[in-house]
């Protein structure tokens, strides 16, 4: 007759388990963090305007921050015309909404990836 033991260890999955939340907020705030430096960086490289000094375009930024679980991205114009850029011309040279859009959708294809590893 053939037996088999298992033997089973419930601290261990305990643990794991309640570490979880933690480990996963992490992982998101590291994705988050990479995004803003590609939304930042496509956004210089897009924005649809010719630069004479290149203040507008170098003054394009894109801020990652987390508060608990909440994590965001916060995109702006350093140069004082920046929002002029945005909205003169009914939008024909802003960049921060489709900066928004393309860094959007980059980091929820980056989190599903993230989401299919756990």
């Amino acid at each position: 007759m053939a037996r088999a033991k298992f033997t089973y260890n419930g601290g261990n999955l305990r643990r794991n388990l309640n570490e979880l939340p933690e480990r996963i907020n992490r992982r998101v705030g590291v994705v988050v963090d990479a995004n803003a430096a590609w939304g930042q960086s496509w956004a210089r490289l897009n924005a649809p305007w010719s630069d004479d000094t290149g203040a507008a375009r170098g003054g394009l930024f894109a801020f990652p921050a987390s508060n608990g679980n909440t994590h965001t991205i916060t995109f702006s114009h350093s140069v004082h015309y920046g929002i002029w850029l945005e909205i003169a011309n009914s939008g024909k040279y802003q960049v921060i909404l489709p900066a928004v859009r393309m860094t959007g959708a980059h980091l929820m294809n980056d989190l599903r990836r993230l989401l299919d590893t756990l």
